[in-house]
C-alpha cells in the first residue's frame, strides 16, 4: 500500500508519500504532526509510464479578495493547450489561493 500525508499549515501544504496504508498513515500523522493533515490512499492507476512527449506549464493563480497569488507546475498531456490549462484551474484553490484569474508563465512541449 502506499498513501500520502497532506500537512496542511497556515497557507502551504506539505506532501509526505509513506509506503503504509491509510491506518498506518494516519497514525503516524496523529502521533507526529501538529498542524492539520489529511491521509489519501492509492486505490489503484491508470495510463501509461510510457510518454513520448508532454507540455510543461507553470501558471500563476491570483486571488482578487485576499490580494494575493500563488505558482503550480503540471505536466499535462500534449494535447492539452494553454486556453485548457487556464480554464482547468480558474476557480480552483491552492496553497490557500482561489485562482479567481490565471496567468500562463511558461508552457512548452517536451520531448521525453
Amino acid at each position: 500500500m502506499k498513501s500520502l500525508i497532506v500537512n496542511r499549515f497556515t497557507n502551504v501544504n506539505k506532501h509526505i508519500p509513506v509506503p503504509a496504508g491509510s491506518v498506518e498513515a494516519d497514525s503516524f500523522a496523529a502521533s507526529m504532526l501538529d498542524s492539520a493533515y489529511e491521509v489519501f490512499e492509492l486505490s489503484g492507476t491508470a495510463g501509461s509510464d510510457v510518454v513520448a512527449s508532454y507540455n510543461f506549464c507553470s501558471a500563476m493563480g491570483y486571488d482578487t479578495t485576499t490580494d494575493s497569488k500563488t505558482y503550480v507546475d503540471l505536466r499535462v498531456k500534449s494535447t492539452v493547450t494553454d486556453d485548457e490549462v487556464r480554464v482547468a484551474l480558474t476557480g480552483l484553490t491552492v496553497n490557500g489561493v482561489k485562482f479567481d484569474e490565471v496567468s500562463i508563465v511558461n508552457f512548452r512541449q517536451v520531448t521525453v
